[in-house]
């Protein structure tokens, strides 16, 4: 059961849950009606995907021999030869048919726009990493997590329940898309060596090893001031904890040497990401109670 639950990768669901929790931020601090049923179908949803996603990534990476013995990451199942690929296989696509069929009793409430998101998430979780082409192995990574974990996921959500999206939003859903990108960037950063190796192309690769290291900085940065800007509530007793994370975060990234060591900053970025989101949440509900 152990090795399941690793598979799953527990601390990048934050990652997942980080931009949902904004947009009902949103929806509270705007005092938009709420359908509960309708969030927590939504929550299952972006859960089985994130899952789905990491299986699909330890599966095919793992065929595709992308992790070596050398890697620094965490222990991957299928190249340790831990799980059956078939096995996996088959409770991947399982996952990934449950999110679809989540998804579309969403979008049965909600309409077609939904639908099509959700659609086109579900074919980016998969071809992240499975495929004849992984979206990954041509330098996409940071780019996707910004978009499908910043501007769909937030905009999505909050579009679910309210029909609309509005310009705020929209800019305010770059900021788990930055800390997405963050994670991105370091997880790329960390494997940068064993990457070159394969044929998967990355960011960090084309940038070299200080460069990418400073883009991942860059990244929590962005994230931060997007959060003061756009998902602020001016409540500043609120903005402590998730500033302070925030530093710790850019400090643990620019004084840490290039290590397994380097895998504490990935739970650290998401835990950040998630307070920020967090946050927002509770202070827009305290205000509207």
């Amino acid at each position: 059961m152990k090795k399941w639950i690793q598979l799953t990768r527990p601390k990048t669901l934050l990652t997942g849950l980080a931009p949902v929790i904004l947009a009902y931020g949103h929806l509270l601090n705007q005092e938009k009606i709420i359908d509960y049923k309708l969030c927590i179908l939504t929550v299952i949803c972006v859960i089985l995907l994130q899952v789905g996603s990491n299986l699909a990534n330890d599966l095919y990476d793992g065929m595709r021999g992308i992790d070596s013995d050398e890697r620094l990451g965490p222990r991957r199942s299928t190249s340790k030869g831990d799980i059956n690929p078939k096995t996996l296989k088959f409770i991947t696509f399982f996952v990934f048919a449950s999110a679809f069929l989540i998804g579309t009793i969403i979008s049965f409430y909600s309409g077609i726009e939904i639908f099509l998101i959700g659609f086109l998430s579900l074919i980016v979780a998969f071809a992240y990493t499975g495929g004849p082409y992984p979206l990954s192995y041509f330098a996409l990574g940071e780019l996707l997590a910004f978009i499908f974990f910043g501007s769909v996921a937030v905009c999505g959500v909050y579009f679910i329940q309210d029909n609309s999206i509005t310009t705020h939003l929209f800019f305010a859903s770059f900021m788990p898309g930055f800390f997405s990108a963050a994670l991105m960037s370091l997880n790329n950063y960390r494997d940068i060596h064993t990457d070159k190796k394969t044929q998967k192309k990355t960011i960090a690769i084309y940038l070299g090893e200080e460069k990418s290291k400073y883009l991942t900085i860059l990244f929590i940065i962005l994230g931060t001031l997007t959060g003061y800007f756009f998902n602020s509530n001016t409540q500043i007793p609120a903005l402590i904890l998730p500033t302070i994370l925030s530093i710790l975060s850019i400090s643990f990234i620019y004084k840490t040497p290039h290590s397994e060591k380097l895998n504490k900053g990935l739970g650290l970025i998401s835990l950040t990401n998630f307070i920020w989101c967090l946050s927002f949440l509770l202070t827009s509900g305290i205000t509207n109670a």
